[in-house]
């Protein structure tokens, strides 16, 4: 095998791995358990790779608490319906989600229920 091949081929086993690391779910979240929370939306930021939420949580001593929810990608949740107005600043929203395994206050969303409109999310995708 010429040393290009296998630089060639080396290069992309490390790429693919690398993808693959990114998107490994489990690697991050424990998708054996599930955690809720409710806020107000503070940041919706619609983008690539992944959309994120930032809520602001009154924890049980009545101090807020900055939450961090990670979603899909843009191309999956436009697929199902959703835009980027779909979610808004000040919005009260009900979470739930695979809480991050090394960070506190950090989930993958799998649900979502905003009252004010009976709007709800669910994400079958998202449960395994």
């Amino acid at each position: 095998m010429s040393l290009y091949r296998l630089l060639t081929l080396l290069t992309l086993a490390l790429a693919a791995a690398a993808a693959y690391a990114h998107h490994s779910r489990p690697a991050h979240f424990d998708l054996d358990a599930s955690v809720s929370t409710e806020g107000v939306v503070s940041d919706f930021l619609w983008r690539n790779p992944h959309i994120f939420i930032y809520l602001e949580v009154e924890n049980a001593s009545g101090e807020w608490e900055a939450w961090e929810l990670e979603m899909q990608n843009t191309v999956s949740m436009t697929n199902k319906g959703w835009d980027a107005n779909t979610i808004k600043v000040d919005d009260f929203i009900r979470v739930t989600g695979n809480p991050h395994r090394t960070e506190d206050r950090y989930m993958f969303v799998t649900g979502i229920e905003r009252p004010a409109d009976g709007f709800v999310y669910g994400d079958e995708y998202a449960y395994r």
